[in-house]
């Protein structure tokens, strides 16, 4: 079971893969926009006041297509055979976690929590439950990134056939331009 959740890509076919993950990004669209979740970053999320459909699904393509186009320009620098389809389907699962964590905003608690650090500037004004709800989800949030990381590894290790350690350089590497492309992108179109 915990292989199948860090390296699904091994258990299941091409087609099931692009239907989970096609399916669990609609369903992370859905839950962005009930959760209060800005998807502003190739890795990142943000809990905010309020969003709609449009900017949640926005900041979905926005993300994937930038870590897809990236992460695939850098499997062809490793492999010339990469396929779109493979670095596309790790792209599209990879970012599972991050459908999961949208759920800590329940009744938007932890945006308010993180308006009021923000606000006052200091962890004193926080209440008890408060105090334990932020470190609750600091610690999901941890593992959801490192989720992603492995899930977005593995998927772009086979997507390439990697087998240099070098060629790891060449993922992180993507993975940063990607998140500067892609926050760039939405704060300048879909803001």
């Amino acid at each position: 079971m915990f292989l199948t959740l860090i390296n699904p890509y091994t258990k299941f076919t091409d087609n099931k893969l692009l239907l989970f993950g096609f399916i669990a990004t609609f369903i992370g669209i859905i839950l962005g926009n009930y959760f209060n979740i800005r998807y502003d970053g190739a890795i990142d999320l943000h809990f905010v006041g309020q969003t709609n459909l449009k900017t949640t699904g926005l900041d979905l393509i926005i993300d994937i297509g930038v870590i897809t186009l990236f992460l695939y320009i850098f499997g062809k620098i490793i492999n010339k055979k990469t396929r779109i389809l493979d670095v596309f389907i790790g792209c599209l699962i990879a970012r599972f976690p991050f459908y999961l964590l949208t759920m800590c905003n329940f009744n938007n608690r932890f945006y308010t929590i993180s308006q009021k650090l923000i606000t006052k500037g200091n962890t004193n004004t926080l209440t008890s439950n408060d105090a334990a709800v932020l470190l609750v989800v600091s610690f999901l949030v941890i593992l959801s990134l490192i989720w992603f990381f492995v899930l977005s590894y593995n998927g772009f290790k086979i997507a390439t056939n990697l087998k240099n350690k070098l060629h790891i350089i060449y993922y992180i590497f993507a993975i940063f331009i990607s998140e500067i492309i892609s926050k760039y992108l939405i704060i300048t179109y879909n803001t």
